[in-house]
């Protein structure tokens, strides 16, 4: 397992360890779910569903185990071929797949030849951070920070450093002069909602970008 230091990208990474199991006589469990979008509640069609082992111990978590499937017309997925064991279930755990879980893991437990309804998960579309893009070092200050629009929002929160929250109508916001970003390492997500508050959409994951120390 790579740890990535604080503000690098994947061009660190220099090999990579990939291992197998074999199938066990006992690894013929079976879950099936259905994905909803969160505010229409119809159903979502061709999102990635993943699941892992609950054990943190063994480091196994959505994505990182092989078990995975995609949603069909119905927003219905199926995995089968699972040794027994409790298990942690996430759709729309890949980044740019257009959806964000937003509830919390569900966890099911699989037994020998047993299937197992995970019930319904509800996410909502993924807003893809663009500028700052991941990773970018900046000679000061963004002039703006720029993200994927999502359809029926009508206003747009920027957590900024984890904790301050900018306030946008566009999927664009024009950085004022009072905004302190100073040099560092920051780090920027986005939040959709409605008129009433309500959450539309979601960053997948937190984008960051450095300032450079100004010269001297």
């Amino acid at each position: 397992i790579h740890d990535f230091p604080t503000g690098s990208d994947e061009t660190d990474v220099q090999w990579i360890v990939i291992e197998l199991a074999p199938v066990g006589a006992t690894d013929t469990g079976v879950v099936f779910g259905q994905v909803i979008e969160a505010n229409t509640h119809e159903p979502v069609v061709g999102v990635p569903v993943a699941i892992g082992l609950a054990r943190t111990s063994e480091k196994a978590g959505p994505g990182l185990t092989g078990w995975s499937a995609v949603t069909d017309t119905t927003g219905r997925y199926r995995i089968s071929g699972l040794p027994p064991g409790i298990y942690n279930t996430l759709p729309g755990y890949l980044v740019g797949d257009s959806f964000v879980y937003r509830g919390r893991v569900s966890q099911v437990e699989i037994t020998e030849g047993a299937g197992v309804d995970a019930g319904v998960h509800e996410v909502v579309p993924e807003i893809e951070t663009i500028e700052p893009r991941q990773g970018a070092v900046l000679a000061g200050k963004p002039d703006y920070f720029h993200w994927s629009p999502v359809e029926g929002a009508t206003s747009y929160s920027i957590n900024l450093d984890y904790g301050t929250f900018l306030d946008a109508v566009e999927a664009v916001y024009q950085v004022p002069p009072e905004v302190e970003i100073g040099p560092g390492l920051h780090v920027w997500e986005v939040f959709a909602l409605d008129p009433g508050g309500r959450l539309l959409g979601m960053s997948e994951v937190r984008s960051l970008f450095r300032v450079a120390e100004p010269a001297e």
